[in-house]
């Protein structure tokens, strides 16, 4: 093989094993609200195969476990460290989110939030929720879907703080490294401040 062809080919297997080994599945489920079948074992052979994004359907997941009703994936994974949650309708695509968020709190919006679908229009921010980290301890923000489903949305390093707009009632989460609850906040008018550890 010519050897001006290998650099390139090394860069990019080195590229996808480092990706590969900062994803490592804790739990996923696919189904409906009270309804759902432990996919775990498939969606980690799907990543030891080298799929960090995949379509989700039933093929992919072993079966159809509720006929005739939109499916939801849940997957909680850890990241470079950081332990997340997305999730992904039946016949769109998951994708392992492995780009770290920062000490500063660089936020990473889901694009399945109720907010952001196409067929209504986003609803006015009518609250400001900030969110103070005195934990001594990275921790993790995420919002809540109707389902319960974690969308996470950043990072804050000890001694941080982080804000978001966001709409009244709007439930936002707050957990440690290994994925223990710190708090949990429903957004209100105005501004919600949340202190975290003090």
């Amino acid at each position: 093989m010519n050897p001006r062809f290998i650099t390139p080919v090394v860069i990019l297997l080195l590229t996808v094993i480092s990706s590969l080994a900062q994803v490592r599945v804790i739990e996923a489920s696919y189904g409906v609200p009270g309804k759902n079948r432990d996919v775990t074992d498939r969606v980690r052979r799907l990543v030891d195969r080298g799929r960090l994004s995949f379509t989700v359907n039933n093929e992919n997941l072993g079966g159809d476990p509720v006929k005739g009703k939109v499916k939801r994936l849940d997957v909680t994974y850890i990241a470079r460290g950081e332990t997340r949650r997305t999730s992904a309708r039946e016949d769109d695509t998951f994708r392992f989110e492995t780009k770290g968020g920062g000490g500063g709190g660089r936020p990473n919006y889901d694009p399945y939030a109720p907010w952001n679908y196409s067929h209504r229009p986003p609803p006015q921010s009518d609250s400001e929720v900030v969110f103070i980290n005195g934990t001594g301890r990275d921790v993790n923000v995420y919002n809540l879907d109707q389902y319960g489903g974690w969308y996470w949305a950043a990072n804050i390093g000890a001694g941080r703080r982080v804000s978001f707009n966001s709409r009244a009632g709007q439930q936002w989460l707050v957990a440690d490294r290994a994925g223990r609850v710190v708090s949990r906040v429903a957004a209100r008018r105005g501004e919600a401040v949340v202190r975290l550890g003090y």
